[in-house]
């Protein structure tokens, strides 16, 4: 793994929650920069995962769906494609591996450099679809251009309410993960896969750097995005690798254990997805409900957070720690406590306190943000495996 020299490096400015305007890049001498920015929105999001055996919330196809966010807060960045159109809210997603635009009021038109390809494609996700017509063409986001890229104009979207500013998205998961999404092909090269193709970037890694949100629910610090490698200033010791796991078509790792302060919650292993589209933590069914005994919490059954823990206001609460890899990763309360300043935004009245987890079904576990802002994250698609480190001055592990 190469250290930040000659990467291509993507800045991601995180600003206060409600801004919806593009911030400036801080331009790095030699890198390639590129803006984000987090905006909240409102709505439900729905993850969908694939169950080992049905359970009783499980829907006919054996899936088993979790609403999980009110207020989901997207990472998005601007992309550049066709004839000169740019995209300012394209969700960047390590949860899927296809690009695609026009849900947004921008539409894709083809310019010099497009070529056709009488190729349509068709996604789905947990919050909505996407169907379309596939083109070949140059795609250019912030500094960074690759000259040939599968995008997918769609003409037919469909759900997705809970976000607005919404263009698309950049999916920037396994290459696996948009087998067959063209109707005709199986497995295309991802946005990831282009660059290294092209020799913009000598191996097929992206890290990711989020930095927490204030307690006012605001951040004034950048977090990044690096292609290529990784930026080890932004974390400390050691990256701790865990296989990805092989009959998954997202970003996935084996969870070895959950416990709460020195009481383990998980029974075996669980495998978890790991996921820059979803905000909070999806605890397994197991892990979830132990917790939920453990420490007398509740499930909120109304408003914004149905489905959500949370905790009295008179227990001392103690470490969450999930074991990856023969490591562990602590999430002290306040990683996973919600913000009172944000409870009159998610209808919470108190006096007890909303957490950042849901459950995510039997065997299943999904790291969203909230456990990406603590700790760095590099998805390797060479040696396939995934990275963790604390983040620098978070005070983990």
């Amino acid at each position: 793994m190469r250290s930040l020299s000659g990467l291509l490096l993507t800045q991601v400015a995180l600003y206060p929650l409600f801004s919806l305007s593009l911030p400036t890049p801080n331009p790095l001498p030699g890198l390639l920069t590129i803006p984000l920015q987090r905006q909240v929105q409102q709505g439900l999001l729905f993850l969908s995962f694939e169950q080992t055996s049905p359970s009783p919330a499980a829907g006919p196809d054996g899936t088993y769906n979790a609403a999980v966010a009110n207020q989901q807060v997207q990472v998005v960045t601007a992309v550049q494609t066709g004839n000169g159109q740019t995209f300012p809210g394209m969700l960047v997603d390590t949860g899927s591996a296809f690009l695609w635009m026009n849900a947004g009021q921008t539409k894709y038109a083809p310019g010099p450099h497009s070529h056709s390809t009488n190729y349509t494609f068709a996604v789905g996700y947990g919050a909505g679809s996407a169907t379309g017509v596939v083109y070949q063409d140059q795609v250019t986001i912030g500094s960074a251009t690759v000259s040939e890229q599968y995008i997918g104009a769609a003409t037919n979207v469909t759900a997705f309410h809970e976000l607005v500013n919404f263009d698309g998205i950049l999916g920037l998961g396994r290459d696996i993960g948009n087998n067959g999404s063209i109707q005709g092909l199986q497995v295309t090269p991802t946005f990831v896969d282009s660059l290294y193709n092209e020799g913009r970037i000598s191996e097929r890694t992206v890290g990711i750097y989020l930095a927490p949100f204030g307690e006012n629910g605001t951040q004034t610090n950048a977090g990044e995005l690096t292609f290529g490698g990784v930026d080890k200033s932004k974390f400390e010791g050691e990256l701790v690798w865990a296989p990805q796991m092989q009959n998954d078509r997202h970003w996935a790792v084996q969870i070895d254990g959950v416990a709460y302060g020195s009481q383990g919650l998980q029974n075996g292993t669980s495998q978890a997805i790991v996921d820059t589209g979803t905000l909070p933590i999806l605890l397994p069914f197991d892990a979830f409900f132990g917790l939920h005994n453990l420490i007398n919490a509740s499930i909120m059954d109304t408003g914004p957070l149905a489905g959500w823990l949370s905790v009295p206001p008179e227990i001392d609460l103690q470490p969450l720690t999930f074991t990856i890899g023969g490591s562990d990763f602590p999430l002290p309360p306040e990683a996973y406590l919600i913000p009172e300043s944000l409870y009159e935004h998610f209808n919470v009245t108190g006096p007890e306190r909303p957490t950042w987890f849901a459950s995510g079904g039997f065997g299943n576990a999904a790291l969203g943000q909230k456990f990406l802002e603590m700790f760095y994250s590099v998805y390797d698609s060479d040696e396939d495996r995934i990275g963790f480190a604390p983040l620098v001055g978070s005070g983990s592990m």
